[in-house]
């Protein structure tokens, strides 16, 4: 008779070992253990007991993949899309959403084409939910946001309990700006049509929140005075909110992401400076 098991030599053992004591009982004879290839197939391996009269012959069929990894699905794989350079335009919306600046407030006013917006992501992971064409995904990153002043002879003032400027009527500037670095975790829901390879590409979109910490901020600015340039920087908090959290969507297509995101709090502290809601607007390229 013939019978398939999946563990070849642990059932031969086990085979050998009852047949052994069994004989020592019925004086039958034990024939040792021969394992040979089955010539009918190129899969299979043969091992043959001969216990008294009855032969055994046990076969193992290594075409038998139920609990073997499929690796034929090996380049199904989903990529994420949070890793890689940005780079856009920042802005700050009213207590209305306009981009009208509050009153008294008109050294913030922005020259937009200016203020821009670079950020490098640099990790990035995934929680798979449903069939790898939806995830959830985290990560690390960081971006300078430059805020660049339309109104260049207002200098912010630093060390105040509420934000306020001075104008400086001896030079004229070329540049003044503010900068902020902050430190951003992301946590996203992002839905991919197709899997990502080098010869299938894939639309994929997200949306959710990122929580940012301010690292450093300070402003800049850029004048000349006898052919000498001069750059000075002041750094500050300038009663910057210590946190932003933002709720962001993206799309693309491939290595490309258009992104936008809107802060959920102001960007200065509660009664220390002017009710404005910063955002950005850019596109990343995705690879690393």
């Amino acid at each position: 008779m013939k019978t398939k098991i999946k563990n070849l030599k642990t059932f031969a053992a086990i085979v050998a070992i009852f047949a052994a004591t069994t004989s020592v009982f019925a004086q039958t004879v034990v024939e040792p253990v021969i394992t040979q290839k089955d010539s009918t197939s190129k899969n299979r391996d043969t091992v043959k007991f001969k216990i008294g009269n009855q032969k055994v012959f046990i076969v193992e069929d290594k075409s038998d993949t139920t609990n073997r990894r499929d690796t034929s699905k090996d380049h199904d794989k989903f990529k994420i899309y949070w890793a890689g350079i940005g780079l856009g335009l920042n802005g700050y919306l009213n207590a209305n959403n306009e981009t009208k600046i509050p009153a008294g407030y008109n050294f913030l006013e922005l020259n937009y084409p200016k203020s821009i917006n670079v950020s490098l992501n640099f990790f990035e992971q995934k929680i798979p939910l449903w069939k790898k064409h939806i995830n959830i995904v985290t990560g690390m990153g960081a971006d300078i946001s430059n805020y660049r002043f339309e109104n260049k002879n207002y200098i912010l003032q630093s060390s105040s309990n509420f934000t306020s400027a001075v104008y400086d009527s001896i030079v004229s500037f070329k540049k003044n700006k503010l900068s902020v670095i902050y430190l951003n975790v992301p946590l996203l829901l992002q839905f991919d049509t197709n899997p990502f390879s080098k010869n299938n590409k894939t639309v994929h979109l997200s949306a959710g929140v990122v929580g940012g910490l301010r690292l450093w901020s300070h402003t800049k600015q850029e004048y000349e005075i006898g052919g000498t340039t001069f750059k000075p920087k002041t750094h500050d908090d300038f009663n910057l909110n210590p946190f932003r959290y933002s709720a962001m969507a993206r799309i693309g297509y491939g290595n490309l992401d258009l992104y936008a995101s809107y802060a959920l709090n102001t960007m200065f502290k509660k009664n220390e400076g002017p009710q404005l809601y910063p955002f950005t607007v850019g596109i990343t390229l995705i690879g690393f």
